[in-house]
């Protein structure tokens, strides 16, 4: 009797093979699946976190300037009335920072 083709030992050794390239990708896309869910979930569990510490901080309220084109209002959400972030203007400032969000320096207490 002759093995028929399904059977082959040939034919068991390409349907392992293809078995387990296939148990590889999936367990890689298992994986890739719990890298994004766990990254997203941090990312939100992250900015939870930032809005309850930093409280109406986080939007502060700006004017039309001249010079600027926007700047944050005096005396608002934890700036002065030259809108910077101190609890009042000081006589001399020793470093000043001009920039964008991330200049802001949110983990720096005001004053």
């Amino acid at each position: 009797m002759k093995a028929s083709p399904k059977n082959s030992p040939a034919n068991n050794n390409g349907e392992r093979s293809q078995r387990a390239r296939r148990l590889v990708f999936f367990r890689g896309l298992t994986v890739l699946f719990g890298l994004v869910v766990g990254l997203c979930a941090t990312e939100m569990g992250l900015r939870i976190v930032e809005r309850v510490r930093l409280g109406d901080q986080m939007t502060a309220q700006t004017v039309d300037d001249p010079q600027l084109g926007t700047r944050v209002v005096p005396y608002t959400t934890g700036h002065d009335a030259n809108g910077f972030r101190n609890a009042s203007v000081p006589a001399q400032s020793d470093i000043v920072a001009l920039g964008e969000l991330t200049d802001v320096g949110h983990q720096r207490a005001c004053g």
